[in-house]
C-alpha cells in the first residue's frame, strides 16, 4: 500500500486534530485515560499539543541533535486549564507544525530518531502520533459516558 503524499501528511496533521477537537467538547479534562495509565484527558491533550510543538522546533530549527523533549513530557501544563485553552493549544501547536513542514519541505536534514532525518519523517510520525491519542481521548470519553439504558 502506497505511503501518503507529504501534503497529505502535512494536511492530516491538522485535520486529525480537528477530528479530535470536535470529539472533546464539553469533555471534562479530569477524565481519566484507560490507555495511557495515570494521565487524565487534559494531560494527555496537553501531552500531543506538546509533541506537535517539539517536532515543529526540530524542523524549523533544522535541528542537528536532539531536541529537548519537555514540551512532550511535561504534562503539568494542562494543570489548571480549562476546555477552551487545551483546545486552542491543540488547534495552534497542529497549525504550526503543518505550516513549519511545508515551509521545509520533505526533503530538508532535520535529527530525527532514526538516521537520515527529514521533515518527511516528522510529518508522518506526528499524524500517527496524533491518531493514537484522539483514540486514547475517544476510549476515555467513552469510558465516561453512561451506559445506555436498554428498557
Amino acid at each position: 500500500m502506497p505511503s501518503m503524499s507529504y501534503a497529505r501528511y502535512c494536511a492530516e496533521i491538522v485535520a486529525q486534530t480537528d477530528l479530535l477537537r470536535s470529539r472533546i467538547e464539553g469533555a471534562d479534562l479530569a477524565t481519566p485515560v484507560p490507555t495511557c495509565p495515570d494521565w487524565n484527558l487534559g494531560q494527555l491533550l496537553w501531552h500531543l499539543g506538546g509533541a506537535h510543538r517539539w517536532a515543529e522546533t526540530i524542523v524549523r530549527t533544522r535541528a542537528a541533535e536532539p531536541v529537548s523533549d519537555e514540551l512532550v513530557n511535561d504534562v503539568s501544563g494542562a494543570t489548571g486549564k480549562d476546555l477552551a485553552a487545551v483546545d486552542a493549544w491543540l488547534a495552534e501547536g497542529a497549525g504550526q507544525l503543518a505550516d513549519t513542514l511545508r515551509a521545509a519541505g520533505p526533503e530538508a536534514q532535520v535529527w530525527t530518531v532514526a538516521p537520515g532525518g527529514t521533515p518527511e519523517f516528522w510529518a508522518r510520525r506526528m499524524v500517527h502520533e496524533t491518531v493514537v491519542h484522539r483514540a486514547d481521548a475517544d476510549f476515555a470519553i467513552a469510558a465516561a459516558s453512561p451506559a445506555p439504558r436498554t428498557t
